[in-house]
């Protein structure tokens, strides 16, 4: 596993830090509960880790809040097992369970693997070693497919699973070049799009996700990507029908009485004083048009601007 060297160290030990991996499994993440105390301020305990990791030491520097969201991050990255994780939780839960990354998710797989066949009565002796093989002198016994891509892509958009989306993006070179690398899925994307007549010069990618912070694209360029997908793109309906709509998803803060019968498709994209929105808006009068909405470096609350965005919308959709 390679994380993105242009990943920040306060982003890869979250869930939404997780590098794509040949062996990747339980979407490379896993699961700590805390119970919090009634009073603010108060230390929380963990109460379980799901699934078991080996080796995994956790020091706990997690409080009790006022605020009623989860504001507790992990810390830590590969080939460590050590994770910090600082912040805070609601006050007086008996439960409440925050999701971090696994670095290590073929020790995972092979657990998992282990602990299957003990069930259905395969013992194995030794201990799970990882080494290099030759692939030609393996025998296949097992072939487990995926899903269709068209539902990884409309989990990845409902959800901005970035896992997936860096997946995609080594699958992309894997296909056309038989290995699955990073910086040439970025070269052929970049390449496909500028065969399609869009400017390129100024699209500078580092992952396939956009967590980094290297990353820059354009409204424009995002609305010509648009545009071609609605128009000329093959997959279009597939597109399409992966955005999601308000109340779903990204969108699942949106006003659905405002946006009816599906008027409104897009995902958004955030990180820290980030927040942009791009997709399809189906106007009064029946027309359609792709619109991508960026915010960098804003002060003040998601909420409300997520609000005035969706003020603004509504009020394109009305008068044009």
């Amino acid at each position: 596993m390679k994380i993105p060297p242009t990943w920040i160290w306060g982003d890869i030990g979250n869930y939404y830090g997780a590098a794509a991996n040949a062996f990747t499994c339980y979407d490379n993440l896993f699961r700590i509960t805390f119970k919090s105390p009634k009073e603010v301020g108060e230390k929380a305990e963990i109460t379980s880790v799901a699934p078991k990791i080996e080796g995994l030491e956790i020091v706990n520097e997690v409080v009790s809040s006022d605020n009623n969201r989860d504001l507790a991050y992990v810390f830590g990255g590969p080939p460590d097992k050590n994770r910090v994780i600082r912040g805070t939780i609601p006050k007086n839960k008996k439960a409440f369970t925050i999701k971090a990354s696994v670095h290590h998710p073929e020790e995972l797989l092979a657990e998992a693997l282990l602990d299957q066949l003990v069930k259905e009565g395969i013992f194995i002796s030794g201990k799970v070693k990882f080494e290099s093989v030759d692939k030609n002198k393996l025998q296949d016994i097992y072939t487990h497919g995926s899903p269709k891509l068209e539902d990884i892509i409309k989990v990845l958009n409902h959800e901005s699973v970035n896992l997936f989306a860096e997946h995609l993006i080594l699958q992309i070179s894997a296909e056309k070049t038989g290995v699955g690398n990073r910086e040439k899925g970025i070269e052929l994307i970049k390449g496909y799009w500028h065969s399609k007549g869009i400017e390129t010069d100024n699209l500078f990618m580092e992952d396939g996700s956009g967590l980094s912070h290297f990353n820059a694209v354009s409204p424009a360029q995002i609305n010509s990507i648009l545009i071609f997908m609605a128009g000329k793109s093959e997959n279009r309906e597939v597109f399409i029908n992966s955005l999601p709509t308000p109340g779903y998803g990204t969108l699942s803060s949106f006003n659905t009485e405002l946006f009816p019968q599906n008027s409104l498709k897009a995902k958004s994209g955030s990180m820290t004083r980030v927040r942009c929105y791009a997709g399809f808006l189906e106007l009064d009068s029946g027309k359609v048009v792709a619109f991508s909405i960026m915010f960098n470096h804003f002060s003040g609350q998601n909420s409300k601007l997520v609000k005035e965005i969706e003020n603004l919308l509504l009020s394109i959709k009305k008068s044009m």
